[in-house]
């Protein structure tokens, strides 16, 4: 790779191939590639007809998915399926949805893997490759129930919802991503390759932690509550408002802020009342009364100066933005965030990197993974 672009990034010189299907596969290695690895992607999914229902989305995941990525169509389990396998730093393989054969994977890694004691093999399922759940059929939406998490998602006495926009399987990516990292760097240590087993149930269920505590510590159910946190997490508020022109989230977990959120609104008479000093009661017994008492202030307001005036008084106060909001957002412009992407018949812009760096230590543990091993 002498001369590449790539040089100067954190993983120069590292292989990665990905194959097997799933937003959580595409993105860990989508995020491998922004570290600089160079990495093949095997399609073995055929492309929707345009026409069909969930072309629109297949074309958006693969816009922003697939940016930095080769792509070949090559058979799986072929002589040059198989050179790249056993050639690859990193393997990525993606099962979701899962038909229930997840313990095979084990089985593939095996197989394909040759004499390399040194490929880092991550698989991402729903479940897990071991345990119980690996023989169960399902996917993203499965694996946000099993977590837990769509129990408190919606509004109460309301079918539960799920998270949408692929955040749970984007988690799960994520998630891979660090492991793989690990991974390569316990190699560069000298221990050898690792299979990496990611569930993305497991994942999502590690999201809910905060949420486990509140019920251990403050006896707070974990249920749907709408726009707020269970039970307001213990603690007033923890919410969505609306305000003139849209909403703002904001989460006070102390007097302090309660105080500075009180000031803020210019110290009404109510807020001097013992009923609107007890932070517990106000987050989990009465929160509705005194969310009354506060949106006809913010409906006053716009986001605008909402967050201006949070800034002023230093209240944890923060406006809700909608997509072109964001894409006009001056600190996503300074950091040339969103990428422009050719779609075909148009151009569309897409998230980018998310993480810069000003050069690479040939001495740290990431040079030293990624040199080829004896």
């Amino acid at each position: 790779m002498s001369g590449s672009t790539h040089d100067h990034t954190p993983l120069a010189g590292v292989s990665v191939l990905e194959y097997g299907t799933g937003v959580g596969a595409g993105y860990c290695a989508a995020l491998l590639a922004q570290l600089g690895a160079e990495v093949v992607k095997v399609a073995t999914v055929a492309a929707p007809s345009p026409h069909a229902p969930t072309a629109l989305r297949a074309r958006a995941e693969a816009l922003l998915l697939d940016a930095g990525k080769r792509v070949v169509e090559i058979e799986v389990g072929g002589d040059e399926f198989r050179r790249l396998f056993t050639g690859a730093d990193i393997v990525v393989r993606g099962c979701d949805p899962c038909p229930g054969t997840a313990a095979e994977l084990r089985v593939e890694y095996e197989q394909w893997r040759g004499d390399s004691d040194s490929l880092v093999f991550v698989a991402l399922t729903p479940f897990g490759v071991v345990g119980p759940g690996s023989g169960w059929h399902g996917g993203d939406l499965n694996a946000q129930s099993l977590s837990g998490w769509t129990s408190i998602v919606g509004n109460p006495d309301e079918p539960p919802l799920s998270m949408n926009y692929g955040i749970g399987a984007m988690q799960h990516g994520l998630n891979a991503a660090g492991a793989a990292l690990a991974a390569l760097l316990e190699r560069g240590a000298g221990r050898g390759g690792e299979f990496v087993d990611v569930s993305e149930a497991d994942v999502i269920a590690a999201c809910m932690r905060m949420y486990s505590l509140t019920y251990r510590f403050l006896q707070i159910p974990l249920k749907r509550n709408g726009l707020r946190a269970p039970g307001s997490s213990g603690r007033y508020p923890h919410t969505l408002l609306p305000c003139k022109d849209g909403y703002i989230s904001t989460i006070c977990r102390s007097p302090t802020d309660w105080g500075r959120f009180v000031e803020m609104m210019g110290n009404p008479s109510w807020a001097g009342e013992p009923r609107y000093q007890d932070f517990y009661a106000m987050g989990v017994e009465y929160p509705d009364e005194v969310d009354a008492l506060i949106v006809p202030w913010l409906m006053r307001h716009t986001k605008d100066e909402l967050g201006e005036l949070a800034t002023k008084y230093r209240v944890p106060l923060a406006p809700v933005r909608t997509v072109d909001e964001v894409l006009d957002d001056p600190q996503f412009a300074h950091r040339d965030f969103f990428r422009d992407r050719d779609a075909g018949d148009r151009t569309v812009r897409v998230p980018g990197p998310v993480a810069h760096w000003s050069g690479v230590d040939d001495a740290s543990p990431v040079a030293a993974a990624r040199q080829p091993q004896p």
